[in-house]
C-alpha cells in the first residue's frame, strides 16, 4: 500500500510541475479621455424620508416634524414632478408614522405608484 501511495504522490508532483497555467486577461474597455464625474442634478434625487427606530423623521439628513412633511413634499414635487417619494422605515419604527408619511404624500397630490415604502437595512 505504501508503494502505491508513493507512486500517487510522484505522479501528483509530476503533473503539478509540468502543468502550464494559462493567464487569462479581462475585457479591455475604452475609457473616455475626460473621465470627470458629472454631478447629479438635485431634481434627479428621489424625495427620501427616513423613519428612525425612535420614530424621528429625517429628510435630507435633518430632523423634520410630521406637520412639515406636506410642505416639503409639495416643494420637492414642484421642483421635480416625476420624482418618487421613498419612505424608509428602520426596524422598530411605528407603522402609524410610516402611514402618516404615506398619507401626507398622497394628500399633496403624489400618485400612489410614486410613493414607495422601502425597508431600511
Amino acid at each position: 500500500m505504501t508503494s502505491m501511495m508513493d507512486i500517487v504522490f510522484i505522479m501528483l508532483i509530476f503533473f503539478v510541475v509540468t502543468a502550464s497555467f494559462v493567464r487569462e486577461f479581462g475585457i479591455e474597455t475604452n475609457q473616455p479621455e475626460n473621465s470627470k464625474t458629472t454631478d447629479v442634478e438635485p431634481r434627479d434625487i428621489p424625495i427620501l424620508f427616513k423613519v428612525e427606530s425612535d420614530n424621528d423623521i429625517r429628510f435630507d439628513g435633518r430632523y423634520v416634524e410630521l406637520e412639515n412633511v406636506r410642505a416639503l413634499i409639495k416643494q420637492a414635487h414642484v421642483a421635480g414632478p416625476d420624482l418618487p417619494v421613498i419612505i424608509q422605515p428602520k426596524d422598530g419604527a411605528y407603522t402609524g408614522r410610516v402611514i402618516a408619511l404615506y398619507d401626507a404624500a398622497i394628500a399633496v397630490g403624489m400618485p400612489a405608484d410614486k410613493v414607495n415604502i422601502i425597508r431600511a437595512r
